[in-house]
């Protein structure tokens, strides 16, 4: 960001001077003017194209700060606007209205040149007399990111990734934060409440955090969120490895798994360069074009990790649907769908011809008409902007937490075979006995007519793979091998999952 940027200021908002010749009295050249009155800050706009817009094609906008008081806090700021980006079609007026709040931020302190002017005001920036410079406000950790280590800040991000009481460094590329380097598009950016709290730590500015927006990523995720050591063992939701295709953690886009500098070598699906937001109804197929997958592109449309097609290979017409060997956990790609909120973190989809199906987070579902599954992610999707301090939330026991996700098996045996209260209740044992084998599962259960149901939960502290992973894994292992059990002389294979 350029110390100034240039912008032409009007001579009523500046001070006059004068020229003081080697004899005689000094020469007024230009009087003060009446300056702004009642006003807390002034905002200079631009629009050109700039050298730093020629030499940097991708910037939208730009923006510095240019004059500050006798607190160092900034009175008069500058946004320059590269004029081709205006009328650009590929940025909407929410993009525009994103990058100007972005730019705003920059003028008004969130700047590397103002950060060593931040104050620690103790009693709150309206009691200015016991102010004094903060001692820190940035470090680099071992990898060289650079952090900010503000009290309200690491204190924000801390209750962001729920480990409260620990002392933490923001970084200040933050993926989905406003004040990210990289602009992704005003549906992928909040103005979150980490960066507020910067603010609020900077001395000069007191927050209303209720116009803050949710940020989702790395939400819950504790003190190992985004660690290189970490990022690569399929541990988060977040991240990914290789460079397959699937969705973008908000689930607005399809993405590619790839890296960035800012990433430190971890990979999370980034948004495909073409075509890739669910939500734009324009990026759908044309007319009497074929869509195998019934891919649905709508605002209401959202990304899911799926395997569904309405076509079968040569050869496997005559194969069920649950057994079909080509559709492999390999095959599982980004497809949009769509979708419909039913209540807090609960909804319904929908795949081109089918009727409206519910997903329950965490759950592998069927379509009908379909071939493959469709996942359904946990905590992204429906989901309130509730600011509930994990203070004051309640303890967390057995019947209190949240249900990751039911796994139910049909199971098929010799025809005419029945079983009783009794036998169903060891015959339960004797098919968890079998799926342990596949995936720590509990709560296990069988109906009278033969659907087995279990149930995972999360316990406190829990670490290793996802739940959704490890579900997708043993959904995706009963497909390609049914399970086969054995009992009271007859044998029991399963049918089909949920």
């Amino acid at each position: 960001m350029p110390d100034l940027a240039p912008c032409q200021i009007p001579d009523a908002h500046l001070r006059g001077y004068a020229l003081w010749p080697e004899q005689g009295p000094p020469q007024l050249v230009q009087p003060d003017g009446p300056g702004i009155q009642n006003a807390d800050f002034l905002l200079y706009v631009r629009v050109a194209h700039t050298s730093k817009c020629h030499r940097e094609p991708s910037v939208i906008a730009y923006a510095a700060c240019c004059q500050l008081d006798s607190e160092d806090r900034p009175l008069a700021g500058t946004i320059v606007y590269c004029a081709q980006h205006l009328t650009s079609p590929s940025l909407s007026h929410s993009d525009i209205i994103m990058a100007t709040l972005h730019e705003l931020l920059h003028a008004l302190g969130f700047s590397g040149q103002l950060f060593k002017k931040w104050r620690d005001c103790p009693s709150g920036p309206s009691v200015r007399e016991n102010c004094s410079t903060r001692q820190q406000v940035t470090r680099r950790d071992e990898w060289g990111q650079l952090l900010l280590t503000t009290p309200t800040v690491s204190h924000r991000l801390a209750k962001h990734l729920g480990v409260l009481g620990v002392s933490l460094g923001v970084p200040l590329e933050e993926e989905g934060s406003i004040m990210t380097a990289t602009f992704n598009g005003a549906q992928r950016t909040r103005l979150d409440p980490i960066t507020l709290a910067a603010f609020k730590d900077s001395g000069w500015y007191q927050v209303n955090y209720s116009a803050a927006e949710e940020l989702l990523w790395g939400q819950g995720s504790g003190l190992e969120f985004g660690l290189v050591t970490t990022c690569g063992t399929g541990s988060s939701d977040f991240f990914c490895t290789g460079s397959g295709l699937g969705c973008h953690y908000l689930h607005l886009d399809k993405g590619r798994c790839s890296s960035d500098p800012m990433l430190e070598g971890c990979r999370m699906y980034k948004p495909l360069a073409n075509r890739s937001e669910c939500w734009k109804k324009e990026n759908g197929f044309l007319p009497g074009a074929e869509n195998p997958h019934g891919e649905i592109y709508h605002s209401q449309s959202r990304c899911f990790l799926a395997n569904l097609t309405s076509q079968l290979l040569p050869g496997d017409k005559a194969r069920q649907r649950s057994h079909i060997p080509h559709l492999k956990e390999a095959e599982l790609t980004g497809r949009c769908y769509l979708h419909q909120c039913t209540e807090r973190g609960a909804y319904k989809v929908q795949v081109e011809g089918s009727p409206w199906a519910s997903c329950l987070p965490g759950s592998a579902i069927q379509i009908p008409g379909y071939y493959g599954l469709l996942f359904c992610p946990r905590g992204r999707l429906c989901q309130t902007n509730e600011d509930t301090d994990a203070a004051t939330s309640p303890p967390v026991n057995l019947s209190t937490q949240d249900l990751l996700f039911q796994l139910c098996l049909g199971l098929a045996g010799a025809p005419g075979h029945s079983l009783g209260k009794e036998e169903r209740e060891e015959f339960t044992e004797a098919v968890l006995q079998a799926l342990v084998s596949r995936g720590g599962v509990e709560s296990p259960s069988i109906t009278a007519s033969l659907v087995f149901s279990v149930r995972m939960w999360k316990s406190p502290g829990c670490q290793g793979p996802s739940v959704g992973m490890l579900h997708r894994a043993l959904t995706l292992t009963l497909q390609k091998q049914p399970l086969e059990v054995y009992y009271g002389g007859a044998s029991f294979t399963t049918e089909y999952s949920k």
